[in-house]
């Protein structure tokens, strides 16, 4: 069931490593990790993601090279091909400690720690197992009820966690989970910690077919069910808001940016939960992905499809929700950044220098001021790129979405109107969807983007017509006399301005196809 994990198992230390620059790499980052982070990344973090690479590249590491990442994040030092069958107090797997607290699901290693702590983190994993599996109804972990699970606390001084998997002898694959001392000097964050990395042990269950961001999101999002006024998903959701343009599907363990944006991106989880049937539709994703046989590579456009939704109307409204973070905790989630701002119309503007790479966003915002009663803010939106693209017009004010349009962009043009009347702020939302930008060995340090370019114009009715031409009159048919009817347009507007009604012109039944609108 799970190949991945039985190469790494069966992985051989090598005597004499070569220098290789992913082992470079992954050093660097856990000694980084250890270090003093910058301040987007002051808080404690989930370390599953570096743990697998770890694993996966150990034949790459000299032994004193290995010596230094198992030190440091208490792996083992050595990789048998098997484990010994479960221990007396029930777990299988992993280090364990001088001391130990027995709970109904789990085993509690400790040596430095102390006991109330060993004891908080029992309650924790066990109110967790509660909520995730009886309440919720997530899978069980593998190995589960043959053998507990263990969760060691680390000697070393750190604030993180990870949960992996080892073998086990007669059972099979069982996650375990260790923790660093210092998690318990970060407030309470030791709980969302332990439901998180719960969560980990449960999409194991699942299979390996998730994209790894969605490991991250996904559990990151799960936090808020097992304790909702912790709110520490909100930290992680700061990413999203810093980094729009990075990929929804995007993973590094190398790049900061890259690597707590997968977290952030349970922004998306929150949006699937609160907008399209809740917390099921969240685990249907990982229930879908059960029955893929792939590793790491099971794109999201994909799994909505495959579970019968159009992703595309689902990306369209998560973009547009994202304008003015309409959720229900909207007082967390901070603003986009690096939004481009228009006070005057006409307007036009290309991709920015963060442009938006497969499945990330760029926003662009009008000024309530620039719309007037009776009018509409219209869009024309051009790209000579071949890769298909989500274009959101939307309103609102405050943390509220009033309407919304998605541009149908055929042969990389297209347009849309939506009311403009001064009342609410608008934003024009761009997202390229690359199916190349995906799967676990795309490069996303060095992700791909695309140009494009946007006009808008303040119109009077939605006409079809781009920003700067006139409307042409159906009565002037430019009759020369000689046979030959050149139609002849008023002279240009410069905003696309129109007057009169629209009338039943066939040309322009068409055009007002294009545009699908949506309210709130």
């Amino acid at each position: 069931m799970i190949p991945f994990l039985t190469l790494l198992a069966s992985a051989a230390l090598a005597q004499e490593a070569p220098v290789n620059p992913q082992v470079t790499t992954l050093i660097e980052r856990v000694r980084s990790f250890r270090a003093a982070p910058p301040p987007l990344d002051e808080r404690p973090t989930c370390l599953t993601g570096l743990v697998a690479e770890l694993k996966e590249h150990r034949a790459h590491f000299s032994p004193e090279q290995w010596q230094e990442v198992a030190l440091a994040l208490d792996l083992p030092l050595s990789t048998p091909a098997t484990h010994a069958p479960p221990l007396s107090d029930g777990t299988c797997v992993g280090n364990t400690g001088a001391n130990s607290l027995v709970g109904d699901h789990f085993v509690v290693y400790w040596d430095n720690a102390s006991q109330a702590e060993a004891e908080a983190m029992l309650e924790v994993l066990e109110y967790s197992w509660e909520t995730i599996i009886d309440d919720l109804g997530w899978r069980e972990p593998e190995g589960t009820p043959s053998v507990k699970l263990r969760f060691h606390i680390s000697n070393q001084n750190y604030a993180g966690a990870y949960t992996t998997v080892e073998w086990c002898a007669g059972v099979g694959y069982v996650p375990y989970m260790v923790t660093g001392s210092g998690s318990f000097s970060a407030g309470s964050w030791y709980k969302t910690m332990g439901a998180h990395e719960f969560m980990h042990a449960s999409q194991f269950s699942y299979g390996f077919a998730h994209e790894f961001y969605w490991w991250e999101a996904s559990a990151t999002w799960s936090e808020e069910y097992a304790y909702p006024s912790s709110n520490d998903w909100a930290d992680m959701y700061q990413a999203f808001s810093y980094y729009p343009y990075i990929g929804m599907n995007a993973s590094s363990q190398s790049d900061q940016a890259i690597f707590y944006h997968m977290y952030s991106m349970g922004i998306f989880a929150t949006y699937l939960d609160e907008y399209w049937g809740g917390h099921d539709t969240v685990q249907d994703t990982w229930v879908q992905a059960a029955s893929q046989s792939g590793t790491y590579s099971y794109w999201m456009p994909d799994v909505l499809e495959d579970m019968g939704l159009d992703f595309d109307q689902v990306w369209q409204g998560f973009m547009a929700t994202t304008a003015f973070m309409d959720f229900r905790e909207s007082n967390y989630y901070s603003d986009v950044r690096g939004v481009e701002s228009y006070t005057t119309l006409p307007a036009s503007g290309t991709e920015p220098n963060d442009a938006a790479e497969s499945l990330g966003l760029n926003h662009f915002s009008f000024d309530e001021d620039l719309g007037e009663p009776g009018k509409y803010l219209q869009i024309d939106f051009s790209s000579p790129d071949a890769v298909d693209w989500n274009v959101v017009l939307v309103t609102g004010s405050g943390h509220t979405v009033y309407e919304s349009v998605a541009l149908e962009v055929i042969d990389g043009e297209g347009s849309a109107w939506i009311p403009f009347e001064g009342e609410h702020e608008a934003f024009l939302v761009v997202s390229p969807k690359d199916e190349d930008a995906s799967g676990y060995n795309y490069e996303w340090t060095r992700a791909d983007t695309w140009v494009y370019d946007w006009e808008a114009c303040l119109v009077d009715s939605e006409t079809g017509v781009p920003c700067g031409q006139g409307v042409p009159n159906p009565d002037d048919t430019g009759d020369t006399g000689d046979g030959a009817d050149t139609p002849e347009s008023p002279e240009p507007t410069g905003c696309g301005c129109a007057s009169g009604a629209l009338g039943g012109a066939p040309w322009l039944m068409g055009l007002l196809a294009l545009a699908r609108r949506r309210k709130r």
